[in-house]
C-alpha cells in the first residue's frame, strides 16, 4: 500500500474514534505523522484539549500500527 492510502486509513480510524468519544466535550483525537517501520506505519495517539478549564486523565494504547500489506489496524500497548 502507498503511504497516502495508509494515511487515509489512519484518518478514518481517528474520525471513528472521535465519533465514539465519550469525552468529546473535553478532548478530540488528532492524526499524527506516520513513522515507517518494518511492519507498516506507526501513529501516536494524540489529542487536543477542547475545554481547558477541566482536567482529566485517561489511559490506553500509546499508538497504533497499520499494516503496510493489509491495511489492518492494531493498537499497541
Amino acid at each position: 500500500m502507498e503511504q497516502s492510502e495508509i494515511e487515509n486509513i489512519a484518518k478514518s480510524h481517528i474520525e471513528r474514534m472521535n465519533l465514539e468519544n465519550p469525552y468529546a466535550d473535553k478532548m478530540n483525537w488528532i492524526l499524527t505523522k506516520p513513522i515507517m517501520t518494518d511492519k507498516g506505519y506507526y501513529f501516536d495517539y494524540n489529542f487536543e484539549v477542547v475545554n481547558s478549564d477541566e482536567s482529566f486523565a485517561f489511559g490506553g494504547a500509546p499508538g497504533f500500527l497499520i499494516s503496510a500489506q493489509r491495511g489492518s489496524i492494531k493498537d499497541l500497548s
